[in-house]
């Protein structure tokens, strides 16, 4: 079974815990093209990119006080920054952290790496899966390149692998 397990972002551990045998993929994706990516979809969803889209972070209150555009940098990181600290109370073999990127090029590989931590059978793919399209982020037009570029800044991991 796999499940897109965003509201346990936070709660790792204790999934983990529930469910031993699990294995955690992170797949993390840019954070420009995630932060471009959420900012759309409120205003695709709601018409307004002032609506707060997806899971509520435990620091939702003041992510609220900032503006829309940093909202969703910071909502990002925090994200990720939860996800990066449950993975890490997980064993090695329960844990697989992929760039969503990498994955999107080549899944084929990413899937051969999950059947082998599984001690599984590769099954047919064998590595020849055709590659995902990227989307690269996509801002509104009166957004400013120069605020983009300092959001990025501030919320880029400085020692992301």
């Amino acid at each position: 079974m796999l499940l897109k397990a965003m509201i346990m972002d936070w709660n790792i551990p204790m999934l983990h815990a529930l469910v031993p045998e699990a294995v955690f993929i992170f797949l993390e994706r840019d954070l420009e093209a995630n932060a471009s990516s959420l900012l759309n979809a409120r205003e695709a969803f709601y018409g307004d990119r002032n609506e707060w889209w997806a899971f509520r972070p435990p620091e939702i209150d003041d992510l609220l006080r900032k503006e829309s555009l940093e909202q969703v940098f910071a909502q990002v990181r925090l994200t990720n920054d939860a996800v990066r600290q449950g993975m890490r109370s997980l064993p090695p073999e329960r844990s697989l952290h992929w760039r969503y990127e990498r994955f999107c090029k080549a899944p084929g590989e990413h899937h051969q790496q999950l059947m082998e931590l599984l001690g599984a059978a590769p099954g047919g793919a064998n590595g020849a899966v055709a590659a995902y399209p990227i989307s690269p982020p996509n801002w509104p037009s009166d957004v400013p390149t120069a605020r983009i570029e300092e959001l990025i800044d501030r919320y880029s991991l400085r020692d992301s692998t």
